[in-house]
């Protein structure tokens, strides 16, 4: 790990991903992707991050996709997810969400709540 944790965020919610960048960038190096598949184009092409943030529900390329491809893929690095949420789980996400040890944060957070799981990430996979 560098000196400061490297993060990707990953949402469809272009002002959200950039907000969260911009709250970020002094404790984080930070990429944004603001499509599912854009951030698991970063991801497939190895580049690597101490955490990842990601929506679980966005149009396309879920979150679910995104951790099932690297679990697949890239195995181990699914283990550096958090995955945001707006509270509202289809029954597949449900199970989703129960069947992994992934932090989940509910929307709206604030700055500490996601400092704290970002921490706990990089913590677990030093």
């Amino acid at each position: 790990m560098t000196s400061r944790p490297r993060v990707l965020i990953i949402d469809d919610e272009p002002a959200l991903a950039s907000t969260l960048g911009i709250l970020l960038r002094d404790q984080c190096e930070v990429t944004v992707a603001t499509s599912g598949r854009e951030g698991l184009d970063h991801l497939l092409a190895g580049e690597d991050y101490d955490a990842i943030l990601c929506d679980l529900a966005m149009p396309g390329i879920s979150g679910m996709d995104i951790h099932r491809r690297l679990h697949d893929e890239r195995p181990g690095v699914e283990a550096r997810m958090i995955f945001m949420t707006g509270g509202t789980y289809t029954p597949a996400a449900t199970r989703f969400v129960a069947s992994i040890a992934n932090d989940t944060v509910s929307k709206p957070f604030d700055a500490e709540t996601i400092e704290a799981a970002i921490k706990a990430v990089v913590a677990r996979h030093a």
